[in-house]
């Protein structure tokens, strides 16, 4: 078996050779042609024998570069400068367009699910939430229906930890509490069923017309509560505006007994109160808050 091996390897030996004599002799050939010199036989990357003796003769003497295909300028990384029009065209990645999901998927939950819970019932260690209408938002935002028993586990779970209130208010900014591990893994399994990257960066363009649209709505909604305040603002007239609703004065009642005095269940007497423990206003006649 190894004599065979060692005559495969010189066989392969010898072709590799002669493939690489044929390579020069064809240079050569063209380099004449075109009238250039040729190349010396010292400047040719040839293998050397190995000379045993002289260790400094078994060192290659070439001098010049390898011959590699030297790739186009746009093709090379950072080959425009990040000021250029061109560094705003940066290619979506998996990475990036997980990310991506990620956040617009914990705006659909804090924006539209938090406030969607129906009833809650606590029975012993079972806690039960009734999303009513988490259906039309999966419909509505084309939730995969592989994934959509995952997105109300992830929105069950983001509502226990975080609170519908902070949802409501905060916004995608609630999830900022969580560590960056825990996020990850609580999204994890909504991000594995909706898809690769290619079925990723289809529902996100598809979903980018419920955004801006969403948006739109939002902006008509608050101008129309703008120019609602402002017409009642201007339909009262001057002495609505300007003069406030006068505060009660409230009545201050202070024990000037000490707190050595106060005893729990006793009589009022024994406690120490009188007459003069309480300080009336002035306006007050104390026969009004006479104590027996």
């Amino acid at each position: 078996m190894s004599s065979y091996l060692r005559l495969v390897a010189t066989f392969y030996m010898r072709c590799h050779k002669a493939n690489i004599n044929r390579i020069i002799k064809k240079r050569r050939k063209q380099l004449e042609e075109g009238g250039e010199a040729p190349p010396s036989p010292d400047s040719v990357n040839t293998p050397n024998p190995i000379r045993p003796g002289n260790p400094a003769s078994n060192l290659s003497v070439n001098t010049q570069r390898p011959l590699t295909p030297v790739p186009p300028p746009f093709l090379t990384p950072r080959a425009t400068p990040s000021s250029s029009r061109w560094a705003g065209l940066a290619v979506n990645t998996p990475a990036k367009t997980r990310t991506r999901v990620q956040r617009r998927l914990g705006k659909i939950i804090a924006n539209e699910v938090a406030s969607l819970r129906g009833r809650l019932d606590i029975e012993a260690d079972r806690i039960t939430v009734s999303l009513v209408g988490i259906k039309g938002v999966a419909e509505k935002w084309m939730i995969p229906r592989s994934a959509y028993r995952s997105f109300i586990g992830v929105s069950y779970e983001s509502i226990l930890e975080l609170g519908e209130a902070d949802l409501r208010n905060k916004g995608l900014a609630a999830f900022d509490k969580m560590p960056y591990e825990d996020r990850v893994l609580l999204f994890a399994p909504l991000l594995a069923m909706m898809g690769d990257f290619a079925a990723m960066s289809a529902w996100l363009r598809g979903t980018d017309f419920i955004v801006e649209n969403d948006k739109v709505k939002n902006e008509k909604k608050s101008k129309n509560v703008r120019s609602i305040s402002m017409a009642v603002g201007q339909g009262l007239s001057n002495s609505e505006r300007t003069t406030p609703t006068a505060a009660a004065e409230p009545t201050q009642m202070v024990r000037s007994a000490s707190m050595a005095d106060l005893q729990q269940m006793s009589p009022r007497k024994q406690r120490g109160w009188n007459n003069g423990d309480l300080r009336l206003p002035s306006n007050l006649k104390s026969e009004q808050f006479r104590i027996s």
